[in-house]
């Protein structure tokens, strides 16, 4: 079943469409992986086999798509923990062009609603040197759990 949601931007008066899908076949997530790949630094198919991740996320993952005017312009994977009550983004990404925009935010919003009260917090991974994605989620209320050399594990406890 997909959830459809539009959601207002009222600083920048842009509008993004949200689609939430339990669902995506392994050819939809190599599309999206290779359309956003060269959207991180360093790209992602350097950090990660894209084949392997690909049929890892359409077995396991669902999807938070954003459009804006027909355009994709962001992508979350993330996976629910049903037994930790914990919802784990795997990847979000939003196209350079449109970052700013509010639009991570907003799915970080819509995924905090959708799951409460059965889910107590959402978790993920962000890179040590990535600064500008880790004052993002200290921006929406994510701290830091704990860290390896090169990561940290930050999680949003939902109200």
């Amino acid at each position: 079943m997909l959830k459809f949601q539009e959601m207002e931007l009222l600083d920048k008066q842009e509008s993004f469409i949200l689609n939430s899908h339990n669902t995506i076949d392994y050819e939809e997530v190599m599309m999206i992986l290779k359309e956003f790949d060269k959207e991180f630094n360093p790209i992602h198919s350097s950090l990660v086999n894209h084949e392997n991740y690909a049929l890892k996320l359409a077995n396991n993952a669902k999807v938070i798509t954003a459009y804006y005017d027909k355009t994709l312009v962001a992508v979350v994977f993330y996976y629910e923990n049903i037994l930790k009550h914990d919802i784990y983004i795997t990847y979000l990404c939003v196209k350079s062009n449109y970052r700013r925009f509010g639009v991570s935010s907003k799915i970080i919003e819509f995924l905090s609603e959708s799951y409460i009260p059965d889910y107590q917090t959402i978790s993920l991974m962000v890179r040590k040197d990535n600064i500008p994605a880790f004052d993002f989620y200290q921006a929406n209320e994510f701290s830091i759990l704990s860290q390896t050399e090169k990561s940290f594990l930050m999680t949003k406890i939902l109200k």
